[in-house]
Parts: C-alpha cells; structure tokens; sequence
C-alpha cells in the first residue's frame, strides 16, 4: 500500500460522507485512529450520526461539529471515489497498521517488565489479556450500527421496480426489476439465454434506463445485430442487405453499455459495475453467462471450478447491493437440468429460474427453483407460455399478447 496515511484517510471518510451505506466497510475505525485532524473531527461526528440515527451528509456533519468548515467537508466528499472496495480496503489496512504498531508496543512493554521483574508467568498472562482483549473483536460491528444501516438500505430500495417489458416475468419480479438483487436465469443450449437478456436489454432502452452487459460469449456486434434487426423488423440474417437503413437505428438515443471480454474475472465485473453505475447511473448489469467468469490469479492456483463459481455468484450478490442495482445473470444447464458446474447460482440469487423451450418452438416458460422476493410459482407452461420466441425478426421474446 503506496499511499499516504492521509490520503487513506480522507478517501474512507469521504467516501462514506458520499454514501452512507459505506460505513459498515469501515465502522471499526475510532476517531482517534485518524491522524488527519479532520478525518478525526469528521469520523467522530459522522459516529455520532449514526449512533443517534442522523442522516450523514456533509452538510449534517458540518452543522453538528464546525459550521466554518463546511467547504472542506464538501470538497472531502467530492474528492473521494466512493468505491465499496476501496474503502473495505483501505479501512483493513488502516487497522491492521495500528494494530501492529499497537501489538509492537505491547510486546516492547512486556519484554521490559520481563527484564525488570523476571515473572514470565505474569508477563505473559497480562500480554495475552491484552492480546484477546484489544486485537480480537476489531471486526465486530455494533447491533445498533447494523440497524441503522439496514433502515438506510431500506430507505434506498423504495424506489419503483424497472419493467423489463416482459409481462409475465415482470409480474412475477414483483414489478420488473428490483433495486439490491441479482436474477439468475439458467437455460440449455440453443434455448435463448442470450437473446433473452438483449431483449431486455432492447426495451430498458426503448424506456430510457442505462445499463450494462457483459457479453463474455458473443461479440458486442452481435448482440447490436440482433437489436438493430428487431428495430429494422428483419432477420439478422438479412441485415447486410438494410445496411442503408442502419443509421436509423444509429441515431436513436441509446442507454447501453457493453463489455467484452473472454478473460474477465469478477473482481473485474464488480469494478466496472460500480464504476458505471457512479459515472452513468445504470440500474442493470447483465452477464451472460456465469459459467465464463474466469477465475482471479489466487483462484487459478486453488483450481477448483466449483469454489471459483461459488465465490462469483457471491460477490455478485453483494455487488447488486452495493451498487443499488439488479444483476441478471444467465447460466448453463448440464443435461440433469441444473446449473453446470456448480449449484451456488441458485442460492446467491434472489430469484432462480430455468428457461424452457423446445427446439424450433415459439413457446418459452420458466420454472422457479429459488427465490425470496415472490411466491414459488412458475411463469407460465407448456400450454400457457410466458414469452414466444421471434425468429425472423431479431431474433428477440415477445409478449403471447402482443
């Protein structure tokens, strides 16, 4: 870590005063940890805020301690990134720092008074009071602090569910797409998982919202392809001959962003989601599909595809919390039916759903296999399909209705 203690400092208090939901990251911190004198001020008054259940805003922090230092406060806050990572970060090597130097002046004490009074016995039992007393409950977070964070939490998730434009799957999310919760969608082969998240992706658009995709299988010009014909009402197949007609499509106001990348692992994914969600305020992230998210440097040493995985759908989990956003993810299925390769898609998701369809069919169902946001329903059946599936236009879903 490179960084000046100050610098450190005045990115975790900053970055908290941006947003408050951070605080958890870094609640271990005392005001007296702080070297900078206002870090100090500031952390014991953004404290004391959350103790009494006010909201933390530079402006609040400012009017509670030193009215005069407003404009520092503000410039704090503006001059911070407000990244969850960086701030978990940065607080865990600020209090591993004064825990080691702590624990060193523990230890320098101890070798004194070991010198002094020859007891070992006593020595050693005070110093491993002090060790057990002061160093082992630094991760511990206060109830009052969790509860005050949850209602924050609570506070930012009222805001209305996103339609995706698909009713059923809409009725079934509760309104379309809610803010702090990742869909998991598995499908076999061939069955749609990709043109189902550009569907989505395609009417998010037509509704004016920003979001992300991650396209970790097909190229971005193919998922552009599919959209633009649907726009055009033509077969993909058949765009190279409306090749005049794309600058249309080209002009529309577009809300989408997409990386590609056969190499990204999920703390790259996490990364740019919490950066485009800062710089464009998206409400969505899709990645298609789970299975390709390679492992990081320290996982490929593990090599275990199933840990690998199982910690993905994890941090994408808190990711969508963090980021106050909806992550849909698609995912494989093995020929048993269940997501391949590992299991742990389900349980980290707040819906899970397997899409069916069957070769060279219209009709398309999915079947519930978790969830905790809606009642364990399927959407639709064979015989009252939830979408039907357009092949010479797009290809994209379709309402039954529409």
């Amino acid at each position: 870590m490179n960084k000046d203690r100050t610098d450190l400092e005045r990115e975790i208090v900053g970055s908290i005063l941006r947003d408050p939901t951070l605080y958890e990251s870094a609640g271990s911190l005392r005001p007296e940890d702080m070297n900078d004198p206002l870090c100090r001020e500031a952390w014991a008054a953004v404290r004391s805020c959350v103790t009494n259940g006010i909201a933390v805003t530079p402006v609040s922090i400012a009017g509670s301690c030193f009215i005069a230092r407003q404009p520092e406060i503000e410039q704090l806050a503006a001059s911070a990134t407000g990244n969850p990572d960086t701030v978990s970060r940065f607080s865990t090597y600020l209090l591993d720092e004064i825990r080691t130097n702590t624990l060193e002046e523990d230890l320098k004490k101890s070798l004194t008074k070991l010198r002094e009074e020859r007891d070992w016995k006593a020595t050693s039992s005070n110093l491993m009071v002090r060790l057990t007393s002061d160093y082992a409950g630094y991760r511990t977070r206060e109830a009052a602090s969790v509860a005050a964070n949850l209602k924050r939490r609570l506070i930012q998730n009222t805001g209305k569910p996103i339609p995706t434009g698909l009713t059923m799957l809409d009725r079934h999310l509760g309104g379309g797409l809610v803010p702090s919760t990742m869909i998991g969608i598995g499908a076999f082969t061939k069955t749609g998982k990709t043109t189902l998240l550009n569907t989505i992706s395609y009417n998010l658009e037509e509704g004016g919202h920003s979001h992300l995709i991650f396209t970790l299988e097909r190229r971005e010009e193919d998922v552009e392809a599919a959209k633009a014909s649907r726009f055009l009402e033509c077969s993909s197949r058949k765009l190279a001959s409306r090749v005049n007609d794309l600058d249309r499509y080209i002009a529309r106001p577009r809300r989408a962003y997409y990386i590609h990348d056969t190499q990204i692992t999920v703390e790259d994914i996490r990364h740019e989601i919490l950066y485009h969600k800062r710089r464009y305020g998206i409400i969505m992230a899709g990645v298609d599909y789970w299975q390709l998210i390679q492992p990081s440097s320290k996982e490929r040493r593990d090599s275990n595809r199933e840990r690998e995985l199982a910690r993905a759908a994890q941090v994408l989990q808190q990711t969508a919390m963090d980021a106050d956003l909806c992550i849909v993810i698609t995912c494989q299925l093995s020929d048993d039916g269940r997501p391949r390769e590992s299991n742990s898609i389900k349980f980290a998701s707040s819906l899970y759903v397997n899409m069916h369809r069957d070769q060279g069919r219209a009709e398309t169902w999915f079947e519930t296999t978790a969830t905790n946001i809606t009642p364990w329903t399927n959407i639709g059946s064979i015989n009252t399909p939830a979408l039907l599936f357009e092949g010479e236009i797009g290809p994209y879903f379709r309402n039954p209705e529409d």
